[in-house]
């Protein structure tokens, strides 16, 4: 049984890039004050504690694919235009975050006990992919980031906002099998 994730159609491939329009979908996100490696770690058990029932109603929820990471400050994405989108390094704010079952809306899905955790509805949408395998370290996404940015633009893509790390396998999974991908919306 393969777990879910967020549905999708594959408009354009080029190699290791993809544009790709999404269905909408529910994510539950925290932010987490770290470095790279550490937010990870933060708010992905802040979210699997959620969906394991640390809950109002201590319901059990299926995970999905991906975990996603992104560079927030203050609270609010990073516009694509600011440097830090491939150059942030050492503390800053992360946004992991958990795309919920799709059988979920933001009515039936259970409050969790973190108050820091919160849900954000996202809309149809298109999204610029670069995809690669191996370990996600700080240094290996940013060049990814750098790549998928500089594609876009030679492809007459526009940006809508920052890069976003996502993650598709369990940390037991050998880097050279592990599904790892850079998005940006446009």
């Amino acid at each position: 049984m393969s777990t879910e994730q967020p549905a999708y159609e594959t408009i354009k491939r080029d190699g290791d890039f993809e544009v790709r329009r999404y269905n909408g979908y529910i994510m539950a996100q925290v932010d987490v004050r770290s470095d790279f490696d550490d937010a990870l770690r933060q708010g992905f058990m802040m979210l699997y504690e959620y969906i394991s029932g640390h809950n109002r109603v201590r319901l059990k929820i299926p995970m999905t694919v991906p975990v996603t990471e992104e560079i927030v400050e203050d609270g609010e994405k990073i516009p694509m235009t600011t440097p830090v989108t491939a150059e942030k390094t050492g503390e800053g704010v992360y946004r992991i975050s958990f795309v919920m079952p799709g059988r979920y809306t933001l009515d039936t899905l259970p409050r969790p006990d973190n108050e820091n955790i919160r849900f954000r509805e996202v809309g149809d949408h298109n999204v610029a992919v670069v995809r690669f395998s191996g370990h996600s370290h700080e240094p290996r996404v940013q060049e990814k980031m750098r790549q998928l940015v500089d594609w876009m633009q030679t492809n007459g893509l526009v940006p809508k906002s920052c890069c976003r790390l996502a993650r598709y396998d369990p940390p037991w999974i050998p880097g050279f099998m592990r599904r790892n991908e850079v998005m940006a919306d446009f």
